[in-house]
């Protein structure tokens, strides 16, 4: 500002040309014709006495940026769950619709920016029926039967990409009731995910290991007649199976806190009670997006499943035994 105010001073007051100034102030020619002209256009009367910040703002305006359209978001995280689709295909539709549009390393950067702005999105990206993850709530609900008050164990199923949710009451968790949870799961949904994603269970697992678990018997039967595989999360590795987790304590939050005042005189009342709520959980609409978890599995995820077989799965003990 300490030249432009030299060049004003020289100009203005002094009254000497153009070439006499940029001689004098050793700028060039360009310099003090864009710096008259700008003060000149701002219809300041007296520039030499205003402040050295409005000056500033006279002479070099800040740059207007050029209306670019911006990145449909929302439609982008939906696509990033389709399989083979990248933000490199997506920024090249984008570019074809928007030419002017921003370019690669800015279209990544800003999307990363929409996903921290919105926490209902999680790190991870899931494709669309992918896979499914399965678990057993913490927390049990009461029941009586013939007088005696017994509990009731949640099995609970989320598709992550969509975040739809299933979940069932079971008189125990004996392996029996693990592998009814996933058939009905699979009849609820539909259809069949290509993986199964459970913990380190018993009724899952025979020996956990961190590569290549060995599985149940019957559980590899059932996926086998589903035709989908079994991948149990890794030991101690909580991340593997974080929508399931999520998935777990809104079934706690959302239907067995709200129906722990009631009493239930049979297994059958608990049961309508808890469908009824899973029902009105999955229609409740999203607090950050467009729809409910009902509306995004209908659009998106239902078609991605692969087909439920003919039969349904009959369920089958295996047993060692000498002769």
């Amino acid at each position: 500002m300490e030249k432009a105010k030299e060049i004003l001073r020289l100009s203005l007051q002094m009254g000497l040309s153009q070439r006499e100034v940029a001689s004098a102030t050793k700028c060039s020619l360009g310099m003090v014709n864009m710096v008259l002209s700008r003060v000149k256009d701002s219809g300041v009367k007296d520039p030499l006495g205003i402040p050295a910040k409005e000056l500033g703002s006279i002479i070099y305006p800040p740059a207007r940026e050029k209306d670019r359209a911006e990145p449909d978001f929302l439609y982008i995280d939906q696509e990033l769950k389709k399989k083979g689709v990248t933000l490199g295909i997506l920024w090249e539709e984008y570019k074809i619709a928007h030419p002017d549009g921003c370019m690669y390393t800015q279209f990544c950067a800003k999307y990363r920016e929409y996903r921290k702005q919105n926490s209902v999105y999680m790190r991870k990206v899931y494709k669309l029926g992918e896979r499914m993850l399965v678990d057993w709530a913490g927390l049990t609900m009461k029941y009586k039967e013939k007088g005696i008050q017994r509990n009731a164990y949640i099995f609970v199923a989320v598709l992550p990409a969509s975040s739809y949710l299933y979940a069932h009451p079971f008189c125990d968790m004996k392996m029996e009731n693990w592998i009814q949870g996933h058939v009905r799961a699979f009849e609820y949904f539909g259809g069949v995910p290509h993986l199964i994603v459970p913990d380190n269970t018993k009724t899952a697992v025979v020996k956990a290991n961190r590569y290549e678990a060995e599985l149940n018997k019957t559980y590899k039967e059932m996926a086998d007649h589903y035709g989908c595989v079994v991948v149990p999360a890794r030991p101690y590795a909580a991340t593997d199976k974080a929508p399931v987790e999520t998935a777990v304590q809104i079934i706690e939050r959302r239907i067995i806190a709200r129906l722990r005042h009631l009493q239930f005189l049979s297994f059958e009342a608990l049961l309508e009670a808890f469908h009824t709520e899973l029902e009105a959980l999955n229609n409740q609409p999203f607090q950050k997006l467009p729809g409910s978890r009902r509306s995004a599995f209908l659009a998106n995820e239902k078609h991605e499943l692969k087909k439920l077989p003919a039969s349904r799965y009959e369920y089958a003990q295996f047993k060692e035994a000498r002769a």
